[in-house]
């Protein structure tokens, strides 16, 4: 117990089997004796190995006003306003000393480590805010899913985290908005009005025996050889 030691280490230590060993700055059987001249720099009580600072002062050895910085540069990565670090992105500490995530609450899908968003299942990117699929079922069946990223690989015609969104070709794009075109994109792909045919709806369609034995091409059937006539039917 406490007892058995010489003055009871004078609270400067721990007691151990009758012998006191004694915290950082103090020396002595009972710990009594300080072993630098001025401890916490007269401005504060050190007690078990910390300094406890009086009213204005801070830092490990209460030798800061606190209306100052510790560290007036904050490690380089803040600006010091009236005894405060306010830390650039991606910092966080007294002094502006630790590495943070440039999104603390990693979008609300995920947890700060060390300065590094580790996501929720089914989100990725440096701040948690890409949905990534889970499985290749989310891929919509319009591409494939691969685990090592836990993104989809979109088919040409489907866009979107989990391919579900069609998109037109650019020909069909540039018909519709730009020329009025004859058609309308759905689902990623040109609906043509009636007599209207092609990927951007911008050729005249035939008859539907056109097909049959010859070539549509603006509104015209150019006949297979050995057929003839308007829709290549003789």
């Amino acid at each position: 117990s406490v007892d058995n030691c010489p003055s009871n280490c004078y609270g400067n230590g721990d007691c151990i089997s009758g012998t006191c060993h004694c915290f950082l700055g103090f020396l002595g059987p009972d710990c009594g004796r300080a072993s630098c001249p001025v401890l916490c720099s007269g401005n504060g009580q050190y007690m078990k190995g910390r300094c406890l600072c009086h009213s204005g002062w801070k830092g490990a050895e209460c030798d800061v006003p606190t209306n100052q910085c510790i560290d007036v540069a904050c490690s380089s990565h803040g600006t010091c306003i009236t005894g405060t670090c306010i830390c650039n992105p991606g910092y966080k500490g007294e002094s502006c000393e630790e590495v943070d995530c440039m999104d603390p609450t990693c979008s609300g899908r995920g947890v700060c480590v060390r300065g590094e968003c580790h996501c929720s299942v089914g989100w990725g990117g440096t701040n948690c805010e890409t949905p990534r699929a889970t499985c290749l079922d989310q891929c919509s069946g319009h591409g494939t899913f691969l685990p090592d990223t836990g993104l989809c690989t979109c088919d040409p015609s489907w866009t979107g985290h989990d391919c579900s969104i069609g998109k037109c070709s650019i020909d069909c794009i540039i018909s519709v908005l730009l020329t009025g075109g004859h058609g309308v994109c759905v689902g990623g792909t040109c609906r043509c009005e009636d007599g209207w045919m092609g990927a951007a709806c911008d050729q005249r369609a035939c008859h539907p025996r056109c097909t049959e034995h010859g070539t549509c091409r603006d509104g015209k059937c150019e006949c297979s050889p050995g057929w003839n006539g308007e829709h290549c039917t003789i």
